[in-house]
């Protein structure tokens, strides 16, 4: 068949133009600088996993000389700062225990308690229940110093109280008591009859 005349003039489609010819619109500029950005940001927000795993089982580990980075910044950096505030704090409450130890158990200082200043929730809580501690257990040893200093005196009026700080005795601490006040009873029974058997 012949080819239509009108088809004939028809101008030909115009090629598509390659996509890298294709330009991008402003907005979609802004969109990708945007991109980039939250991804650096993104970036600037992670830690360190290995290097925080590492900190972490050391302190699990009773080792608290180790710390995070101490050079980052924005919320890494906060991070790192808390982390190393809670190594410090324990840091300092394992060397204040040792010094406790060893003034109060081993030197006999019986008026010296654990200081740990800024202890803060459950950690003050830690310190001042170890501290009562101590002071149940130093105030009748102090008492039992107290009478056998007067029997020693010659002063067989004294005897150890059964009720300390507005609680009574327990345990040990009560049989101690008993047996104390039974030996100064005992005394107090022996020097009169001396006496008795002197006149």
């Amino acid at each position: 068949m012949g080819i239509n005349a009108k088809e004939a003039k028809k101008p030909a489609a115009k090629s598509a133009r390659p996509p890298s010819d294709v330009k991008e619109s402003p907005g979609s500029k802004n969109g990708s600088a945007r991109g980039r950005l939250a991804e650096a940001s993104g970036d600037e927000l992670l830690l360190d996993n290995k290097e925080l795993l590492r900190i972490l089982t050391e302190v699990r580990n009773g080792n608290f000389n180790v710390r995070m980075p101490i050079d980052e910044v924005g919320v890494k950096g906060k991070i790192c700062d808390t982390l190393n505030e809670i190594i410090s704090l324990n840091e300092e409450m394992m060397r204040e225990f040792t010094r406790a130890g060893n003034t109060i158990g081993k030197q006999g200082k019986l008026t010296q308690r654990i200081e740990v200043p800024n202890t803060k929730g459950s950690w003050g809580t830690g310190v001042e229940s170890l501290n009562t501690l101590i002071s149940d257990l130093v105030h009748p040893t102090i008492e039992i110093a107290h009478v056998i200093s007067s029997v020693a005196k010659g002063n067989l009026s004294q005897e150890m109280p059964l009720e300390i700080g507005g609680h009574p005795l327990q345990g040990e601490f009560a049989r101690i008591a008993r047996e104390v006040n039974d030996m100064v009873k005992q005394l107090n029974l022996f020097s009169m009859e001396v006496t008795r058997v002197a006149r």
